[in-house]
């Protein structure tokens, strides 16, 4: 990523004592190229962020997966009913676990269960689309009904004809409920007729309900809200499948991306890294899809051989998990004539994605996995796959990799606080340009500790619930390269990381955007081509700033960040420029400690036209204010 590094090329790094003004040059439209990479999104589940989160899914606990099955989220609806998990009659290897609905023989009128989603379900009027398999003697109706769970008001019902018997068989229908919930305590309730099976048992599993999904991405698509909110920003690559989600606690379990593929039938689930089971619905193609329908250029992580509780792969045995990465990348990219090319066409895309970046393993400088990944799993992963695919751009999981061939990216990570941040501002000017790097996750997790302003966060160290504006701030000025936030999201029911980019609950109404969020949506959206020199008399800090220019749309941008200084009168002077049109879109919140949380948005997103005076443009940039001057030729 030389491009990326030489935004900071155009960057000197000294000691300021803000005066009440400012003035920035820019002597030229030529400068260095900007990286295409300016912004992204690294995802992966934790935070119950894809199951219960971004997949769309409503059901929890669909099919009982994972190797300690229970009941979570199933209850009985009427008298005479007992659930259970039972294991004699799989639906599938991948779905051993089967829900079995004991009725007794005094049972009567009409008794089932039903789901109570991931701490609930948000109801609203589009079409839901539900199915589920049964097997058992019963021939008759089966209701299907959104309810409330606080008063039992029906806000839909459909019956299904089902006539079932001893062999598995699936049903699949959509309704539109006729007006939608106040809030999200409600359930999914599936009822059938007691008096027809009075003392059998019925068996039913793989039991899905989806809403209306974002961009027609259809069933296994992406929760409307949270996918419009991560669109909006206007990113550039999305980094999959993370993430400690890509290693795995410990053997065997990691992401396997062949078991992500086809129906659902045939995905078993394992149990992440963060304390709960993963249903792999958002699997390998789901995706791909999210990033074509994004225009995010993926960053494929392929797992490296490395547990998160430090087992490590022998050398001797890591072969068959470096033929799984060229598996996957023929998946995804080869012709359908190859082995795994003619299995993608078969799931319906025949025609080949593009895959530029490969990652290699995730974070390998921890849990003791340095020193094979120096030693052998790097070089292992990075020869076979740059033999058969040569244009690949290889990155590195951590930037301490040595005697790597010129061109190996590098993938840094940084968790800080606001003060500590801000001294890393000039930290890639002097950095190796054969290793350009990439910066896969950052972000402010903790306050600044009094009188410590340069100890790192360490481990069980006060964290933020959510992200601060002196936080943002920080985190703006290490912005002016190329960072992706993480994590993104968060559920607020069951989490295990904060902050994070985006937290929410089953209710939309909760979603809430942080102000981390809206400084990415406001970098991102203000990038041009070329990075230009600035020409100042002052130095930086605690007053920071960029600029480029794009050519395709005859504009700069200039980046702006104040971090405990004055306010301050910055005017952006360009000599060659003797018109043009100017808005400051400025960034701020009552204080230091402000934070968005539910339903409680404390930052301000102000856009202000700006007129030209003089030779120049003048914006006010108060303290803990981030902001960005676009001028137009």
């Amino acid at each position: 990523m030389a491009r990326i590094i030489s935004i900071f090329q155009a960057l000197s790094l000294a000691l300021l004592a803000a005066g009440s003004s400012v003035k920035l040059t820019i002597p030229s439209e030529n400068g260095n190229a900007t990286s295409g990479m300016l912004y992204g999104l690294m995802y992966e589940d934790i935070n119950f962020s894809g199951d219960g989160g971004l997949y769309a899914e409503l059901i929890r606990n669909r099919a009982l997966q994972g190797p300690e099955p229970d009941l979570t989220a199933w209850r009985t609806h009427g008298s005479g009913v007992t659930l259970n998990v039972d294991t004699t009659e799989p639906l599938s290897d991948a779905l051993p676990n089967v829900l079995r609905v004991d009725i007794s023989p005094t049972a009567t009128g009409k008794v089932g269960f039903s789901n109570e989603g991931y701490w609930g379900m948000s109801v609203d009027t589009n079409q839901y689309k539900a199915s589920f398999y049964i097997k058992g003697d019963y021939k008759g109706d089966v209701e299907l009904s959104l309810r409330s769970d606080i008063d039992g008001t029906v806000f839909s019902t459909k019956s299904v004809a089902v006539r079932a018997n001893d062999e598995w068989k699936k049903y699949t229908t959509r309704f539109t409920p006729s007006a939608a919930a106040p809030n999200a305590n409600n359930t999914f309730t599936i009822l059938f007729d007691a008096e027809k099976v009075r003392g059998k048992s019925l068996y039913f599993n793989l039991i899905s309900l989806f809403p209306k999904t974002w961009s027609n991405s259809g069933t296994n698509g992406l929760r409307v809200d949270l996918a419009e909110a991560i669109d909006e920003i206007g990113g550039k690559f999305l980094r999959f499948p993370g993430g400690n989600n890509l290693e795995g606690q410990s053997p065997p379990y990691w992401w396997k991306w062949n078991e992500t593929l086809g129906d659902l039938i045939n995905r078993p689930a394992y149990p992440g890294p963060w304390g709960y089971v993963n249903t792999l619905g958002l699997g390998l193609i789901e995706y791909m899809r999210w990033a074509d329908l994004m225009d995010l250029e993926p960053i494929l992580g392929v797992y490296a051989g490395l547990y998160l509780d430090g087992t490590v792969v022998p050398e001797e045995d890591l072969a068959p998990y470096v033929q799984s990465a060229l598996d996957e990348l023929e998946f995804l990219t080869g012709p359908v004539d190859t082995k795994w090319g003619a299995v993608r066409a078969s799931l319906g895309y025949p025609k080949p994605w593009k895959i530029q970046y490969v990652e290699i393993g995730n974070e390998d400088n921890l849990w003791g996995g340095l020193p094979s990944y120096q030693e052998y799993r790097f070089d292992m992963f990075n020869e076979a796959i740059k033999a058969k695919y040569p244009d690949i751009t290889i990155i590195a999981s951590t930037p301490e990799i040595t005697g790597t061939p010129a061109g190996t990216w590098v993938d840094y990570h940084r968790y800080d606080k606001p003060d500590h941040l801000t001294t890393y501002f000039d930290q890639f000017d002097n950095w190796d340009r054969q290793h350009p790097v990439l910066v896969g996750e950052v972000a402010v997790i903790a306050p600044n500790e009094p009188n410590k302003p340069e100890v790192e966060w360490t481990p069980g160290a006060l964290r933020l619930a959510y992200p601060s504006m002196i936080g943002t701030v920080a985190e703006s000025i290490f912005l002016m390269g190329s960072t992706a936030y993480a994590p993104g999201f968060q559920n607020l029911n069951s989490y295990q990381w904060v902050p994070d980019l985006i937290s929410y609950t089953a209710d939309p109404a909760d979603t809430t955007l942080s102000i981390s969020y809206y400084l990415q949506k406001l970098f991102a959206q203000n990038v041009g081509e070329t990075t230009v020199p600035v020409e100042t008399t002052e130095p930086f800090r605690p007053l920071f700033w960029s600029a480029t220019y794009s050519k395709k749309h005859r504009e700069y941008y200039v980046k702006l960040a104040n971090y405990n200084g004055t306010s301050t009168d910055i005017t952006v002077e360009i000599p060659a420029l003797k018109g043009g049109k100017a808005t400051f879109t400025s960034l701020s919140a009552p204080n230091g400690h402000s934070y968005n949380s539910p339903r409680n948005v404390t930052s301000k997103w102000t856009v202000t036209d700006i007129p030209k005076a003089g030779k120049g443009w003048t914006v006010k940039l108060d303290n803990l204010m981030i902001g960005v001057l676009k001028i137009q030729k």
